[in-house]
This record gives C-alpha cells, sequence and structure tokens, in this order.
C-alpha cells in the first residue's frame, strides 16, 4: 500500500512524461481538495507564481487531477468532466 508521498512522487513521474513542457509550465502537484476517489489519491496540477508578471509563462488549461491507485501506483488523469463532476459530488457526501 502507497503512501501519499510514495503516490505523489508517482504522479510526479507519471506528469513528466506525459505533458512535454512540464518544467517549462512551472507546473506543480498538490493533494486534491472536493474530490474522493476510493482506493487512490487524487492530485491537482497547480502553477507556481511566474517569475515575472510582465512576461508570463504560457499556462496549462483544461487540466483535470492526477489518479493514484494505492495498491498498484498506476496513474491516470481523471477521463474528463463527467467523471470529475461524479468524483466531486462523491467527495461532497
Amino acid at each position: 500500500m502507497l503512501d501519499q508521498e510514495e503516490a505523489l512522487a508517482l504522479a510526479l513521474a507519471f506528469c513528466r512524461e506525459r505533458v512535454r513542457s512540464w518544467e517549462a509550465y512551472g507546473l506543480r502537484l498538490a493533494p486534491a481538495k472536493g474530490i474522493t476517489v476510493p482506493g487512490a489519491y487524487a492530485f491537482d496540477i497547480t502553477r507556481e507564481p511566474d517569475p515575472d508578471p510582465r512576461r508570463p509563462r504560457i499556462g496549462l488549461g483544461g487540466n483535470y487531477p492526477v489518479i493514484v491507485d494505492r495498491s498498484s501506483g498506476a496513474c491516470r488523469f481523471v477521463a474528463g468532466r463527467v467523471e470529475y463532476e461524479q468524483l466531486w459530488q462523491a467527495g461532497r457526501r
């Protein structure tokens, strides 16, 4: 069973592999707020503040959380708006 730090490391490697400009975008992961995924950890993709607000970096839009299975360590992105809304509703119960 993975702990949250191990899951975060796996999620970060997963994202760096799939988002070519991960570092250039200034992206990072944080525990997701407001969604619940049984048997998994969820991480939101956030951005570091722009170092120079007069020259903002290109942002990443429409990003969905990364889900990491606690048992297998398998990572995936939330599969679109419908799944995201279902997870959000489950987190509100």
